[in-house]
């Protein structure tokens, strides 16, 4: 078994079910098989989930339900009190995109409903992840009565205990991240994760914690401002966190796309363009390619705080000055990345064995820690390996790690945590920090321990297909049936099909030799689908057969007004 293949996996296929509930929705059997693929059992979560059934996501009966309408209606007390007696409030937010963009969110409502506010992004290399007692000098200057967290607090009990005892100051947790065995002494907590895990809010991200926390703020009180209008923060915060586009994640997401097309937000208009977007919609590609790596740089680089202030401005001259701040900072990571890339690309070629390594662990110490984790992404993707990045200084060393398949890295490092001084993170992702003369030890033991437990089963990434499809379902209107189920992102992917009926009668080489492009028919000739494989030239060979297998995605391809399907070649076999 090559480790270059991909393990491809067939939905369990349910034609008779969704036959029926095709008849049901009004639309094709493999729209229906979908739909069960994605885990929608009953018709109403289906006619919602397509958009035939609608709701107010604003309203409160889409908040957070009983048992934490406790906790929300405690929340929304605790806030309100302080803007009555007109006390000082300090939101503290994190300097990735959620946590910029939830902190632009909360500070704009808090004010609109006539709060004094102002905001803080930890410095990443000076203050570091998470909520930090440097502030505390801060709050005892500014005389904050109220201290707000977003996406960050939940395992902060003894930053946010030193303050309670250093301070007369309330807390209030806004955070979505794993509840610890020990909460922090805050006056309200609010996190989606005291939810069950079927609840439609229980993968909402801090973005969407903020807004839902607004939009039941504005309910309780009976206020009027126009929180809607901000839904393309939610949006933002949503897809560039990676968050599941399920339930109300969904939801926002799909109302905030269509708010950040119509592209009102002075700073992101003017980030759009200074990126060279010229396409009338966004669409999730360009949150996660265009707009969160821009954001993502200032944090990364520089200071989370550049992203909120292109976010809360509107004049013209400063949203564009932001703009080119950030698309300068964003090329200068690109330049940092591709540096780093090409050392470890040599250090691994020295050091790693592909034949019998199953992951590769590198250290530089003239590496960027903000950038290494998308270094560790890319290599992945190069050598189907779960890989471990450290930049040290001499010193002290930060380590991201990225995994692939069914590799669960946060279970090797938890292994060799004896020789970390920190480490967090879970399956598919995970950081840690390392004095540097116990890197070499660590990196022997990470290696030992993966070489000898993961089996190259677990290594291979697996592609999940939707359905099996004959050559003459593939058209057009399926395609634009399909494409109810947007927006896609995790864990509501793009569908996949197989096909076994299809032959190539024109192909090449496209994209400096990398892609594959083609024309497909099949046995009887009844069909010509054009079709493209992105970093598939290595497969061109399997071309000349008369029998292939395809997994894809239907694409629709839009040129001077006409529209046509194209299928997006994923494997091919």
């Amino acid at each position: 078994m090559s480790i270059s293949d991909r393990r491809w996996q067939i939905y369990p296929e349910h034609r008779s079910l969704a036959e029926k509930i095709a008849l049901k929705l009004r639309k094709s059997p493999l729209l229906a098989q979908v739909l069960l693929n994605r885990k929608l059992h009953s018709l109403e979560d289906m006619l919602f989930f397509i958009g035939q059934i609608s709701t107010d996501s604003s309203e409160p009966s889409h908040t957070m339900m009983h048992p934490d309408m406790d906790r929300l209606t405690e929340a929304a007390q605790l806030v309100h009190g302080h803007i009555q007696k007109q006390s000082k409030i300090l939101i503290y937010g994190d300097y990735d995109v959620d946590g910029v963009t939830s902190t632009t969110l909360l500070t704009w409502a808090l004010r609109e409903v006539g709060a004094t506010v102002d905001y803080h992004i930890p410095h990443r290399f000076t203050e570091g992840y998470g909520l930090s007692t440097k502030i505390l000098d801060k709050l005892k200057q500014n005389q904050y009565g109220l201290l707000i967290t977003l996406d960050c607090g939940i395992s902060n009990e003894l930053e946010i205990r030193t303050f309670k005892e250093a301070l007369p100051i309330d807390v209030l947790i806004m955070d979505h991240h794993t509840i610890p065995d020990v909460l922090p002494p805050a006056d309200a907590i609010i996190n989606p994760k005291f939810l069950s895990p079927d609840h439609p809010n229980y993968h909402l991200c801090s973005a969407g914690i903020a807004y839902q926390f607004m939009a039941f703020y504005r309910h309780y009180y009976k206020l009027d401002f126009p929180l809607e209008d901000h839904l393309d923060l939610v949006a933002l915060g949503t897809i560039a966190d990676v968050a599941p586009l399920t339930g109300n994640n969904r939801l926002l997401t799909q109302k905030g796309l269509d708010i950040l097309s119509r592209k009102g937000r002075a700073g992101l208009f003017e980030l759009l363009d200074i990126a060279g977007h010229k396409k009338e919609a966004v669409s999730v590609r360009d949150v996660g390619f265009t707009i969160a790596p821009r954001l993502n740089a200032a944090g990364r680089l520089e200071h989370g705080k550049i992203g909120v202030e292109l976010l809360l401005a509107s004049d013209t001259r400063l949203c564009r000055d932001l703009a080119w701040q950030l698309q300068k900072t964003n090329e200068k990571r690109q330049l940092i990345c591709a540096t780093i890339l090409d050392d470890a690309v040599a250090k691994a070629e020295a050091e790693f064995d592909p034949e019998t390594d199953k992951i590769l662990v590198l250290s530089g110490n003239n590496w960027h820690a903000g950038v290494i984790g998308i270094t560790a992404s890319q290599l992945v993707r190069k050598w189907s390996r779960p890989v471990v990045l450290i930049a040290h200084d001499g010193q002290h060393g930060r380590g991201s790690a990225r995994s692939v398949g069914g590799v669960n890295i946060y279970r090797y490092l938890k292994q060799a945590s004896h020789l970390l001084e920190e480490f967090g993170g879970h399956k598919e992702a995970a950081g840690f920090s390392i004095l540097a003369d116990r890197i070499s030890e660590f990196k022997t033991v990470l290696r030992g321990l993966c070489n000898d437990q993961i089996t190259i089963e677990e290594l291979l990434p697996v592609l999940e297909i939707d359905a099996k499809v004959a050559a003459t379902e593939l058209t057009l209107e399926l395609a634009q049936e399909l494409a109810a189920l947007e927006p896609f992102g995790s864990a509501n992917p793009t569908p996949v099909f197989y096909t076994d009926e299809l032959r190539a009668i024109d192909f090449k080489t496209v994209g400096n030799g990398n892609h594959l492009k083609m024309t497909l028919t099949d046995a009887k000739n009844k069909v010509a689908i054009d079709a493209i494989g992105f970093d598939l030239s290595s497969k061109i060979e399997l071309l000349y057969k008369d029998h292939l297998e395809l997994a894809f995605n239907l694409d629709i391809n839009r040129w001077l007004g006409k529209e046509s399907l194209q299928l997006q070649i994923l494997d091919i076999k």
